[in-house]
């Protein structure tokens, strides 16, 4: 698909270009490959790069050595222990009071009912203690501070150019088209729940889980702020930007357009298809099942015959 894009003269050229500016005293890597992992295994640069590993990696070996795994296994087997007895005692007072005692699917469904919202509860009631609300409190600090903001500016200048492109739009488009259904269909399914819930279980079940991902989030926020992960991606993204179009600006330009030129027939064949079967049939989710089948057997078929034209042509030339 994208072959003779880029040339192999230009490839040797940027790579020519790189070899330049980033590594002068190097030796070849195309006459002498070991030679050049040698050098590049004697560089500073590497030596910091493996040395900042290991000063994260050791922390992160001698916490998990600091885990008893007998303690961890033994919590566990209690769990499940105790999550097993509760369902026999759920069983039992189910099949006692159900005129259909015989029916073991509405006693199964009845049991797993009743042990989501008997551990709901405990879930809630642990959530909800002044001490990990405390913890929450104090975790919000990370998200309310000025580096939490720059963090955005510099994560947002990366994704902008993404997000904003006709190709993404459409993309998301064309998703939505065929799967739009299904996730009406899973919000269903979670309101329903949480109105099955009542006693405002629904509402404290938010909550309790908003204040979790804050817990969680901010100190993996301050680790990454600590390494200047945005703000060195930021800048790394910017440079390879501008060495990539200052170097292969016209490459790229043609294979945006190559990939625009399959993508364009792509799409309004999907389109095309999705309708069609909507006037076909209305059987939920049937008509986006259907197209999904019959876009990639189309497709199959045209890679296939290319590659089989391909070995043809080369059969041909000897």
């Amino acid at each position: 698909m994208f072959e003779g894009v880029i040339h192999r003269e230009k490839l040797n050229e940027i790579w020519g270009d790189m070899e330049s500016h980033y590594f002068p005293d190097a030796p070849s890597v195309r006459n002498s490959p070991w030679d050049f992992l040698c050098y590049l295994l004697s560089t500073t640069t590497l030596e910091t790069f493996l040395v900042n590993a290991l000063k994260t990696s050791t922390p992160v070996v001698s916490k998990m050595r600091q885990i008893d795994f007998q303690e961890l296994k033994g919590r566990l087997e209690l769990a499940v222990n105790a999550i097993d007895k509760k369902a026999t005692e759920f069983y039992t007072l189910e099949k006692q009071k159900r005129s259909d005692g015989d029916d073991p699917f509405l006693i199964s469904v009845s049991v797993v009912a009743r042990l989501y919202i008997f551990y709901l509860d405990k879930f809630l009631e642990v959530a909800e203690q002044p001490e990990f609300l405390d913890k929450v409190k104090e975790a919000e600090k990370a998200f309310k501070d000025e580096r939490f903001k720059k963090a955005l500016d510099d994560m947002g200048a990366v994704l902008q150019p993404l997000l904003e492109s006709d190709l993404i739009k459409e993309i998301y488009e064309l998703h939505m088209d065929y799967f739009e259904g299904i996730y009406i269909a899973i919000f269903e399914v979670i309101d329903r729940l949480q109105k099955t819930l009542g006693q405002g279980r629904d509402r404290r079940t938010e909550r309790a889980i908003e204040h979790i991902g804050i817990i969680v989030l901010s100190p993996i926020f301050e680790e990454l702020d600590k390494m200047e992960a945005f703000t060195t991606t930021r800048r790394l993204y910017s440079r390879a930007s501008d060495i990539a179009f200052s170097i292969a600006g016209e490459e790229l330009e043609m294979f945006r357009g190559l990939v625009l030129e399959h993508w364009e027939p792509f799409r309004k064949e999907a389109h095309r298809v999705l309708k069609e079967e909507r006037e076909n049939s209305t059987v939920f989710l049937l008509p986006e099942l259907r197209a999904q089948v019959q876009l990639w057997s189309n497709y199959s078929n045209q890679l296939m015959s290319s590659i089989g034209r391909k070995m043809m042509m080369k059969q041909n030339t000897f």
